[in-house]
């Protein structure tokens, strides 16, 4: 395993030690579960076998610092994710001197997609975090230069028609700037939809006879890929946009982490640390584009909040594992269809099935079969929880928590038992999980610093006490559940704000 807090650490031990000895029993057994049965849903997630090309001892090596120690920009932007990138988009034809700081580095052209290099190279703590509750959920972020934009899918959603208009009401943005800052981003990330011909097995999607059978809503989702046969191109946010702004004077500076702000009356300085090096770089304008969970450790770290001020959310997602009598897995990318029902309650959708995973997934379910892994899948439901959500301190770590309600738990796995009989529905022979006492997950995380809620940022964004001269732009600020994939509402959502501001405030 790859670095993570030594509470995780520690978890990941007690739960190896238990299920080495126990198996999957071990998550059956009361006092035991609450350690060992997170840490296998978190295993299944992350952990890789041994057959996958072993990482070389330069694979996490940062690029030497040529930056000079001290110097003072018009504007720092800390995260280079969607949050981060529109921002700078939105900055960088008003200002010259704009730095873009970000912990993780630029995405290695042979690090193949949704790999075990991948995850060790280009997501904190190399995806090992959870969410702390009545059950430990495994969560995970990308931390590369293009942020959760370069690691995922390309799954690319725009925000149901009732979110959006709740979004509007509290931020007070128009229908035309929302329909320009998606057009936009449509057309900068190449949103498509996969042509049929690339989808190979694909074409013929259990989610899509599951959809039918049960009267589901599914669509082909749009990607920000193009596909030629079986390899594809991801337009991430690095290639196409950080890229293009670096041309246009952007500063980017990769493989350094933001440690504390200090917010002066002449000044905003930002302590910054690289993998040998040091720096206090200053400036007149600040935003925070660090992640959902990030961007609130850092502005606690900085003494400019408390974790009392912050709420969690996300979407909640259950898996299990379906054998059928024909091909539904590749091997190499996921299926892209998704199916939901009219009320939007959940949503239905295939996980990464890659060899390695699907092998870690087999392991850590207790999953006996002998099915050849293209006739074995991965498919989630995610169902957008019930709750409180909030960050707590533990040994000093800022640590995100969610106390699911009990019906919200009867919902998960109301919604997990229907995942479990529709797949019958499409042709499925078996069904491996546990239906009635699901293991939760997610891939998405979001509303830390909820706009229309939180008391700590006003409707922009930008955090009291600091004269409009702070603001954060990220995932963190989704008024609520967009309950589809969070990357375009994120994109968009920030990329009307940054023009809100750079022309009512930062002009």
């Amino acid at each position: 395993m790859l670095l993570a807090p030594i509470w995780i650490q520690w978890g990941l031990l007690v739960a190896v030690i238990t299920v080495s000895i126990l198996g999957s029993r071990s998550s059956k057994i009361p006092l035991l579960s609450l350690v060992t049965k997170p840490f296998l849903a978190l295993l299944a997630m992350h952990s890789v076998s041994l057959t996958e090309i072993p990482l070389k001892d330069d694979a996490l090596l940062i690029t030497k610092c040529t930056m000079q120690r001290d110097m003072n920009f018009e504007e720092i932007i800390i995260g280079s994710g969607s949050g981060g990138t529109m921002a700078a988009q939105s900055s960088i034809d008003r200002r010259k001197m704009v730095l873009m700081l970000e912990s993780g580095t630029w995405i290695k052209p042979n690090t193949p997609h949704h790999s075990a290099r991948q995850l060790a190279e280009s997501f904190s703590f190399g995806g090992q975090e959870v969410i702390l509750g009545r059950q430990l959920i495994p969560f995970a972020q990308g931390k590369a230069v293009g942020g959760g934009s370069e690691v995922n899918s390309g799954l690319y959603h725009e925000l149901p028609e009732s979110v959006l208009n709740q979004w509007q009401e509290i931020v007070g943005f128009s229908l035309l700037d929302w329909e320009s800052a998606q057009g936009s981003l449509q057309e900068m990330l190449h949103v498509q939809v996969q042509e049929v011909e690339s989808l190979g097995i694909y074409g013929s999607s259990p989610i899509v006879r599951l959809a039918e059978a049960n009267n589901l809503k599914w669509k082909l989702v749009p990607r920000w890929r193009k596909y030629t046969g079986t390899e594809f191109t991801h337009f991430g946010m690095s290639t196409e946009l950080i890229s293009d702004l670096q041309k246009k004077g952007l500063t980017l500076l990769e493989g350094h982490a933001a440690e504390k702000i200090v917010v002066k009356d002449e000044e905003i300085q930002v302590h910054v640390s690289g993998k040998e090096c040091e720096h206090y770089f200053t400036s007149d304008k600040l935003t925070i584009s660090a992640g959902t969970i990030e961007t609130p450790r850092l502005l606690i770290k900085s003494d400019l909040a408390k974790p009392k001020d912050f709420e969690m959310n996300f979407h909640a997602m259950t898996r299990l594992v379906a054998e059928f009598p024909y091909d539904v897995n590749d091997l190499e990318d996921i299926d892209p269809h998704q199916a939901w029902p009219e009320d939007l309650k959940f949503k239905i959708g295939a996980a990464v099935s890659t060899p390695a995973l699907l092998a870690a997934t087999k392991t850590n379910m207790g999953i006996q079969t002998e099915a050849e892994p293209s006739k074995l899948g991965v498919y989630y439901v995610s169902t957008v929880p019930e709750g409180t959500g909030r960050f707590v301190s533990l040994f000093g770590f800022s640590v995100p928590s969610f106390r699911l309600t009990s019906e919200s738990l009867k919902t998960i796995a109301e919604n997990t038992g229907f995942l479990g009989k529709s797949l019958i529905d499409a042709g499925a022979s078996k069904i491996f999980g546990n239906l009635d006492n699901p293991s939760i997950s997610t891939v998405h995380i979001f509303g830390s610093i909820p706009l229309g809620r939180s008391k700590l940022v006003d409707k922009y964004g930008f955090v009291r006490n600091t004269g409009n001269r702070v603001r954060v732009c990220d995932g963190s600020l989704l008024p609520s559940a967009p309950i589809v994939n969070p990357q375009g509402p994120i994109a968009t959502i920030c990329k009307v704000i940054s023009e809100k501001v750079n022309s009512e405030y930062w002009n």
